[in-house]
């Protein structure tokens, strides 16, 4: 009897440890996909997003009451800059306009930033010349060392400007983050639907004229931070960037979705403080995340978990734009969306990402993206995404690039491992 007393505590006692390992995370309200769609639709509908512009502060505003409605404490932190006011970009050619986007940042001198020569491949272009070169920008978000490298040897060259030609599904331009220290000359990035015209130009020797028109301004970003403090022993933090070059469905109206949803379920859930940042300045140099961590982020010691929802969460994998256009594809971005985590949580973002289709990037292997500013400074428990899709960093990508409904069943694997740490 004494023995099978023993056996049946031990049982109890094992039952009530899978409990509080497993079956404590199953019990989850499930984030609706219809409330996902409707952040996700909002979001795009305020425009492009970058650093300082208008839609910037409208999701400031739009987010800072988003969080007070679910009970937090809001501080928008202002992050004061220099921006380029961008106004147009191209080249002008004997037939006709090509129109671009501006490499940031754009010549300080107004002289630099329009130039006329003939347009000749870079490997083949001398003094006063405008050189082009052409990049794929598949899983890219910034230029490569190597690109910079032939940027700085055309200038030391002599040549006047730089045509940057992206191969992108729909012939639009790509954006490249901002580039801090490269050398002063005008870089113009067309689209490939500018690729005849260009090889045109380039075999009739002409002269064409390159102009990024626009001017410095003194600016600001912002970033939205949510405190809920329940007087709990460590904090849990969700960060997610607010800002990018165009519209950013599909890039950034992921995140922001999961971020609202996120902090409405949670507040309601455990005893945990809770930060929740959106940030500012993520397309150039992530000046938003860095000064979150030098004023305002919580102690790495006391940090139960940090979720960082980033780049192309959940999107379509368009073959092309008819596809798009049909809406017949159901397929997602899963060979270009990632994970990173800390060693710690191998398991859980095997268990609750895996069949979800995502590439796994254990810290310890490589972090990337705003995931190594979280890593480098010290915190020990976290999780992040990052990624592309085929519309990133173009003009186009809008809503219809994602869903509420594919991004559902990401946000409740997120509401699991999260009440973990509530």
């Amino acid at each position: 009897m004494k023995i099978a007393a023993f056996l049946a505590l031990g049982l109890a006692v094992l039952a009530l440890v899978l409990w509080q390992a497993f079956g404590r995370a199953q019990q989850v309200a499930p984030i609706q996909a219809g409330a996902l769609q409707a952040h996700l639709e909002h979001y795009a509908r305020a425009g492009h997003h970058r650093s300082g512009g208008d839609g910037d502060a409208a999701t400031r505003d739009w987010l800072s009451g988003e969080l007070r409605d679910a009970g937090f404490d809001v501080e928008v932190q202002s992050i004061p800059f220099e921006q380029w006011n961008h106004e147009e970009a191209y080249l002008e050619t004997a037939g006709g306009r090509l129109e671009g986007f501006p490499l940031w940042w754009p010549p300080r001198d107004p002289g630099l930033r329009s130039v006329s020569g003939r347009v000749r491949l870079v490997a083949d272009a001398g003094p006063g010349d405008i050189g082009v070169i052409s990049i794929d920008p598949y899983l890219l978000a910034s230029l490569k060392d190597e690109h910079r490298k032939v940027i700085a040897d055309a200038s030391e060259r002599g040549l006047v400007g730089i045509i940057i030609l992206t191969k992108t599904i729909s012939g639009e331009h790509f954006a490249f983050n901002a580039e801090a220290g490269l050398a002063d000359i005008a870089v113009l990035i067309l689209g490939s639907e500018h690729a005849g015209a260009v090889d045109k130009v380039i075999a009739d020797e002409t002269a064409a004229q390159l102009r990024l028109h626009g001017d410095y301004q003194t600016s600001a970003t912002w970033n939205v931070i949510g405190r809920l403090n329940r007087a709990g022993s460590e904090t849990v933090v969700v960060s997610t960037p607010r800002t990018g070059w165009f519209n950013c469905g599909a890039e950034r109206g992921p995140g922001v979705a999961l971020f609202v949803e996120l902090a409405r379920w949670a507040a309601s859930e455990g005893d945990a403080d809770l930060v929740f940042v959106a940030t500012g300045g993520h397309e150039i140099a992530h000046i938003g995340m860095d000064a979150f961590m030098k004023a305002g982020a919580p102690d790495p010691q006391t940090t139960a978990n940090w979720v960082h929802l980033g780049a192309s969460i959940a999107a379509h994998e368009w073959a092309d734009p008819d596809e798009r256009r049909l809406g017949a594809s159901s397929a997602q971005n899963s060979a270009t969306r990632w994970i990173i985590f800390s060693e710690n949580q191998t398991f859980e973002m095997f268990r609750h990402f895996h069949s979800l289709g995502y590439q796994f990037s254990p810290a310890n292997v490589s972090v990337f993206g705003e995931a190594k500013d979280v890593h480098a400074a010290g915190y020990s428990r976290f999780f992040a995404f990052a990624g592309g899709h085929p519309y990133f960093h173009l003009p186009s990508d809008e809503a219809d690039n994602t869903s509420g409904e594919m991004l559902a069943p990401v946000a409740l694997a997120i509401q699991k491992i999260m009440l973990k740490s509530l």
